[in-house]
């Protein structure tokens, strides 16, 4: 995962990877080392659906092929985590994490609700 740029923003969620933080509404929230890089992957591609196997790739270095049925339930989990830290501040900011069903997941807007 590179981290050339040192801020990446998105409506009122911000990632200052040379912090290694996240704030929303400029309130600092805590996230684990994978949900911050699950996040991170997701704001370098802002507008852009990342799929399940760009985020298996990026974060875990994990092949398509190795894959279990506990892994996809464990990605799930950690957008799951995310969406509710991010909520704790700002529930509208959180609308903002898209599940695209069957493919992966975009940072931006929602465009069907």
């Amino acid at each position: 995962m590179s981290e050339d740029q040192e801020v990446y923003s998105y409506d009122n969620i911000l990632v200052n990877t040379s912090l290694r933080k996240v704030f929303v509404n400029n309130v600092p929230i805590k996230l684990g080392r994978v949900d911050y890089n699950i996040l991170l992957l997701l704001m370098q591609n802002v507008n852009r659906c990342v799929s399940r196997d760009e985020i298996f790739d990026g974060v875990w270095e994990y092949s398509h092929s190795c894959r279990t049925l506990s892994d996809e339930k464990l990605l799930n989990a950690h957008i799951s985590i995310i969406r509710t830290r991010i909520k704790q501040v700002d529930e509208n900011a959180a609308k903002c994490i898209i599940t695209e069903k069957c493919y992966g997941y975009r940072i931006g807007q929602d465009f069907y609700g």
